[in-house]
């Protein structure tokens, strides 16, 4: 009797102990896994721009076109005078039910992609700039410049990336362009 309530009690502590060890083995993986990924700093490339927009936006854009229209990065000097690297981006924009969500889903974006292309200590200036297309009196359809939002080095540092919401882009930006699309 005693041993069928020895072997009772230490059955389920034996998997209690087994489930525990799994557990702390895995959180330890995943705290490595978290701790490479910090140690992984962004580094502004061709290659690099172009996955950053297919991991952290939609694929497409509206009318079935790639998201990442084009990109370009050069190297330019800041007000300083001192070199760093410009990163300008091209997106096709998303539809949305109203004007006013494509644009918010458009400054989201910029929110996704700026504090991750200034992780690169070499980017001094990040003009990213939305297309969208826009019909004319005439019924005719070209896609135009809709949004434009230009960070410095400087202003990204000073923003809060893990608390900043993206409809203050207009007032913080260095350089803010807004189709008047948008405004009616």
């Amino acid at each position: 009797m005693k041993k069928i309530l020895l072997s009772l009690l230490l059955i389920p502590l034996l998997a209690l102990t087994a489930c525990n060890s799994v557990d702390s083995s895995k959180n330890t993986e995943d705290e490595k896994i978290a701790d490479t990924k910090k140690e992984e700093t962004f580094e502004a490339t061709e290659k690099n721009i172009k996955l950053l927009v297919a991991d952290e936006l939609k694929e497409k854009g509206i009318e079935d076109t790639d998201k990442l229209d084009s990109f370009e990065i050069f190297d330019d000097v800041n007000k300083d005078n001192k070199p760093i690297k410009t990163v300008l981006i091209t997106l096709n924009g998303n539809d949305n039910l109203t004007k006013n969500m494509i644009k918010k889903s458009m400054l989201k974006e910029g929110e996704k992609l700026f504090p991750r292309i200034f992780e690169d200590q070499s980017v001094g200036r990040v003009l990213i700039t939305w297309k969208f297309p826009l019909e004319d009196d005439k019924g005719n359809s070209t896609f135009q410049k809709v949004l434009s939002i230009q960070l410095e080095r400087e202003t990204a540092d000073e923003i809060n990336w893990k608390k900043f919401k993206y409809k203050n882009f207009p007032t913080v930006a260095d350089s803010y362009f807004e189709h008047q699309a948008f405004k009616k």
